[in-house]
């Protein structure tokens, strides 16, 4: 590995060398190469393209070739090229035939590559290929040998792929991971590097992913070892396994299962003698122990010392038996001392383990075998017993060791069964380290492409901006010659710029990625840049003079101060030195049409900006239009002509903010109809000094002598005075101004108008608040206003300014005025707090209103706000009418919830639609005399209403009841529900005449005139009965209703001469009511009236009398009495 690395480190040296060398070449030297007289490389950029073209083939080079490991290319020793070709060939060939090669397992079909793959190793001489061989196994990819290699297998050279039906065993000869020899130079050994065992496992993760392998099996012949007279050569033979193994551990981590195969057991003296007599069947199943997972506090070895010595004992126990069965003297002694061997043998697996243990591998040791393949015929002849051990060799030493044939012991269902049964899991076929390997070989490949494909994009997209860049230019002087008004030919013009603007970015050359790979979109964006600039001068500007003096022409003779800001724009546009841009940058925005989006104006506002920032040319104004313009102004009157020059001096027209409390969205107390609380800063505190003291008299000096803008008038012959007396008026022109503007902001601030009583109470705290917009009002109000040239000259800026002069009491108003919403704050809380808070909202209106001589909370309001200045004033009598109301209208809300409850429940169920309260006598159903009692006596259901809810807010003083007016405002009752409890009262005062729940109603009738033909006439009220005939004298008769509840009858009969009866009879309580509503004739007076008893054209007439205020037959009219739903 070592050698390669080194190989590598100086191939990429002299690359690295030989790049940087040509690369100063080619940038210090191309510039000079030319082509038909054009120098190719003369830009830094194309140099740099060139140098990193060659590197992208570097690179790819590099990658595909050199960075390759496993390339036998890469070694200049042709014996170590020859082994890795060798190792390629056999591993891509086996390789192929596992993947060709199908069997079948239980219920599908599978290719020999899917099975577990296990590495078999071992030091040399351990007998890994003799142990495959002799296994007995069937194999269907086997090495073969020839049959002088059968008799005595010869080392290994080269992996061999043992194949079977379950696993695929990969034999790897000994000196791919461990050195055959060693050279010592001094005291310092140097090891040849097992190129072999690195590039074999590279061809594994390369063909077969990082899990390709399920488990290692280390074979150890330590039988033989164990007969070696020192073990040095064994320790280092171990160092360098285990060196090997944890590379192997690295390049797959998966693999933590491990196999040790003690192979040549036969030369453990005793092995052969104690399993002679064994079967064939007992001879293919493995000998050994598995260990299982070591748990908490255990370590791998006392383990296996666990599970060794319960396969001793196993052993022990068939001792006996194998001695009895044995009859030859000879071999008894080596059966009887066979355990204390395998006890011998356990002693160097214990170490092995230990060691194997202490090097913190996460491979860990699942199964240990004890195994031997072959037994040549002279080793019971040479082995020699162990004396310490073997007590019987003396004894023995005369006679010789029958021969036994060679046959293998323990291998063949270990290679079958054994270990594929113990794999964790089959692998798959990991197809992600592929993808890796070949995602990075093409990497660079991929990377040149990009570059390429990004390269022509990029230059597509270079060619498209300077063709759209052209064919824009192009439309815009098609559109602008066809273009006849200015304002179209400003958004056209917008429209131009905003399109080249996108593309126009500064560039400088940059060494960088996104610079590179966007070459020619940079240029092209350079291209639009310099584009850009020149629409600036010579397009934008010639149209926004066009526009100016199109804008002049329109407004010349109309609007002198608007024409006197267009002709100072108009005229500042000619002016190269720039002193004049801010104020023909705010000329412009103010000017811009209407037509034009938001959006639009900041857009072309910018690019204005970004035009006069440059240096320009003069640009050539129209003579003509800018006389006459002069010859307008001039014409305008002094004081007029010196107002508007006043305006426009400095920045005395621009807009500025103030804070009047409506702006900030945490307040919304206060709205104004403006839009936004802007004022020119010539109507400020800031600006009102040095206009009063310097800017009128500069200002009527100019009017009246002339300025840059209306011409020079030095030729005027006017005094002295003349001026001084012009700066005078234009002072108190400005100072009336100055008035209108902050009265006229006043009267546009509005107080909000709250929905319910939560939100009159956060406005009352919101004016109470630290941060009051009220304050903030009246600061910025005082800030600009108190002055004595103001305060002399309005009456009401003065009233609002004194309320902040800490010098007068009239800030004890104020703090009245924050008191005083404090103290309606806490009236207001208990309602706000309340459960129920229209039921408290009704106790506080009606203890108002029975209270009357009392000042409340709201009361005292009203008085500071009758003491309040406007617009202060108007203000706090809205918040106190608005609260008024709407406390009626949550107390209504009550209202109206216990009218549903108490009174229209029991008025549709026992009274609504039935007689006396319709105009149908003939109707089936009638009124319950129970139920009139209960809902109009005096504690009935309606009464009871009126007395204990609505009494308070009733005004019966007058013959027509009305609601009463609390602080302007009322129940938002109607007029009509009034009405009817009015009503409800008189049908209640007549029908309980005496104040109790006792029904009464007197009356008499007396005949009046009886028709000729009736001789009696028979009347039956209830039990009552009335006989009248013509005879017979009239007299009143007296009757009171109701007299027997019992009888519900009321029954008129006719009898005329010729002795037939007519009789009409009235069912029911009300029938006496319904008899009388259907013969009245006429009323008399209030109380009197006539009633026409008619049957078949008979008449009988009557005078009725009733007592009391009421007539209950006539002037109560109950079939007109009628409850409506809401109050």
């Amino acid at each position: 590995m070592t050698i390669w690395r080194n190989a590598r480190y100086k191939k990429m040296l002299i690359t690295s060398g030989v790049l940087g060398s040509l690369a100063i070449v080619i940038w210090f030297g191309s510039p000079y190469l030319t082509w038909q007289g054009k120098a190719l490389f003369a830009l830094p950029e194309k140099r740099i393209y060139a140098i990193l073209f060659i590197f992208f083939a570097s690179l790819l080079k590099f990658l595909l070739i050199d960075l390759n490991p496993g390339q036998s290319l890469a070694y200049k020793d042709s014996e170590t090229r020859k082994r890795l070709q060798e190792l390629q060939n056999r591993f891509h060939g086996a390789l192929q035939f596992l993947r060709k090669t199908s069997i079948s397992q239980p219920n599908k079909l599978i290719t020999l590559d899917t099975l577990p793959w296990f590495l078999l190793l071992g030091p040399a001489n351990a007998g890994k290929t003799s142990l495959l061989a002799n296994s007995d196994a069937n194999f269907i990819l086997q090495r073969q040998f020839s049959k002088i290699e059968a008799q005595q297998l010869p080392a290994s050279l080269h992996c061999d792929w043992w194949v079977t039906r379950d696993a695929c065993i990969l034999d790897v000869p000994s000196h791919y991971f461990i050195p055959p020899h060693q050279e010592t130079n001094g005291n310092r050994k140097r090891r040849l590097q097992p190129l072999l065992w690195h590039s074999l496992l590279r061809l594994i993760k390369k063909y077969r992913g990082r899990q390709a392998l399920s488990g290692i099996i280390i074979a150890l012949p330590l039988p033989e070892i164990m007969l070696a007279p020192n073990n040095d050569q064994y320790q280092l033979t171990l160092r360098t396994l285990f060196k090997r193994l944890q590379e192997l551990q690295k390049a797959f981590p998966p693999v933590t299962t491990c196999h040790l195969m003690i192979t040549k057991c036969d030369l453990l003296p005793g092995f052969m003698p104690f399993f002679a007599e064994s079967s064939a069947e007992e001879t293919i199943q493995p000998w050994g122990i598995t260990l299982p997972k070591a748990k908490s506090g255990e370590n791998a070895v006392d383990i296996f010392i666990k599970q060794f010595d319960m396969l001793v004992k196993r052993l022990n126990q068939q001792l006996i038996f194998r001695l009895h069965q044995e009859r030859n003297p000879i071999t008894r002694p080596y059966i009887k001392d066979f355990p204390l061997q395998i006890e011998a043998l356990k002693e160097n697996v214990e170490a092995f383990i230990k060691k194997f243990s202490s090097i913190n591998f996460s491979l860990c040791v699942q199964r240990v075998y004890l195994t031997s393949a072959t037994q040549p015929s002279d080793k019971q002849k040479d082995g020699s017993i162990n004396e310490s051990i073997n007590a019987g060799e003396k004894t023995l030493q005369l006679f010789k060791a029958p021969k036994s044939s060679s046959r293998p012991f323990f291998i063949k269902h270990i290679i079958t069964q054994g270990i594929a049964n113990s794999k964790i899991a089959y692998p798959e076929r990991n197809r992600g380290d592929i993808i890796k390997r070949t995602s990075l070989y093409a990497a660079s490949i991929t990377t040149i492409t990009i570059t390429a494909i990004f390269f022509g994009q990029d230059f597509e997209r270079g060619v498209k901006k300077a063709y759209s860049i052209q064919n824009e230019l192009s439309q815009y002087q098609i559109a602008i010659q066809q273009s006849s008004d200015a304002n179209d030919s400003l958004k056209k013009t917008l429209n131009l710029l905003n399109s080249l603007q996108p593309n126009s970015i500064k560039l400088n050359f940059d060494v960088t990625l996104a610079t590179l790979i966007h070459f020619y979109s940079n240029k092209a964006q350079q291209k639009s840049d310099l584009v850009y600039q020149q629409a600036l001068q010579a397009v934008l500007l010639p149209e926004v003079s066009n526009y100016l003096r199109d804008t002049l022409k329109r407004n010349i003779n109309q609007n002198g101060e608007s024409v006197y800001a267009l002709l100072k724009a108009y005229l500042a546009l000619a002016n190269t030195s720039g002193s004049e841009n801010d104020y023909l940058l705010y000329t412009i925005q103010q000017l811009l049409p209407t037509t034009f989006a938001q959006e639009d104006k900041i857009n072309l506002i910018r690019h204005f900006k970004l035009a006069l920032r440059q240096p320009r040319q003069t640009i050539a104004l129209d003579t003509n239009l800018i006389e006459k313009t002069r010859n307008y102004l001039n014409a305008t009157p002094s004081l007029k002509l010196a107002f508007i020059i006043l305006k426009n001096i400095d920045d005395n027209s621009r807009n500025t903010v103030i804070n009047l409390g409506t702006t900030d969205a945490s307040h919304h107390t206060f709205s104004s109809n403006q839009t936004n609380n802007e004022i020119p800063i010539m109507f400020t505190a800031k600006a009102l000094n040095k206009i009063l003291t310097l800017d009128t008299a500069k200002a009527a000096q100019e009017a009246i002598r002339g300025n840059a803008i209306i011409g020079d008038l030095s030729s005027n012959n006017l005094a002295g005075d003349q001026v001084a007396e012009l700066a005078e008026q234009l002072r108190l022109s400005y100072l009336n101004n100055y008035i209108e503007i902050w009265e006229n902001m006043l009267a546009n601030i509005n107080i909000a108008t709250p929905t319910n009583l939560a939100q009159v109470d956060a406005m009352m705290m919101d004016l109470i608040s630290n941060d009051s917009p009220l304050l903030q009002l009246l600061e910025t109000v005082h800030r600009n206003t108190y002055f004595d040239v103001i305060t002399s000259l309005s009456p009401k800026l003065n009233s609002l300014d004194i309320l902040l002069d800490k010098t007068n009491n009239n800030d004890a108003l104020l703090y009245q005025l924050f008191v005083s919403l404090r103290s309606t704050h806490r009236y207001l809380l208990p309602i706000l707090t309340a459960q129920n808070q229209p039921k408290t909202a009704f106790d506080i209106v009606s203890d108002t209103l029975k209270n009357t001589d009392m000042q409340n909370e709201l009361a005292q309001l009203r008085v500071i706000a009758d003491r309040s200045p406007e617009p202060i004033k108007a203000w706090l009598t809205s918040i106190n009418d608005q609260t008024w109301q709407l406390l009626l209208q949550d107390a209504s809300h009550y209202l109206n919830t216990a009218w549903q409850t108490d009174v229209m429940r029991d008025y549709k169920a026992k009274i609504e639609n039935q007689y006396p309260f319709t105009a149908n006598t003939n109707a089936q159903s009638e009124v319950e005399l129970q139920n009139f009692v209960q809902f109009f006596g005096n504690t009935g259901t309606l009464i009871t209403f009126y007395n204990k809810y609505l009494q308070s807010f009733i005004d019966t003083s007058a013959e027509d009841w009305q609601w009463k007016t609390i602080n302007n405002a009322k129940l938002p009752f109607s007029d009509a529900t009034l009405k009817q409890l009015q009503h409800a009262m008189r049908i209640n005062q007549t029908f309980f005449p005496n104040g109790d729940n006792k029904l009464l109603v007197q009356f008499a009738i007396q005949p009046y005139k009886i028709d000729k033909f009736i001789k009696e006439i028979k009347l039956n009220i209830n039990e009552k009965q009335i006989v009248d005939n013509k005879a017979s004298d009239p007299f009143a008769h007296r009757i009171t209703w109701p007299n027997n509840e019992r009888l519900k009858d009321t029954t008129l009969q006719l009898s005329l001469k010729n002795n037939k009866i007519i009789t009409k009879r009235y069912p029911g309580n009300w029938g006496w009511f319904k008899l009388v509503t259907q013969s009245f004739e006429n009323a008399i007076t209030r109380k009197q009236a006539v009633i026409n008893f008619t049957l078949d054209n008979h008449s009988a007439k009557y005078l009725l009398f009733t007592e009391g205020k009421s007539n209950p037959f006539l002037s109560l009219n109950m079939h007109n009495f009628q409850l409506s739903e809401q109050l």
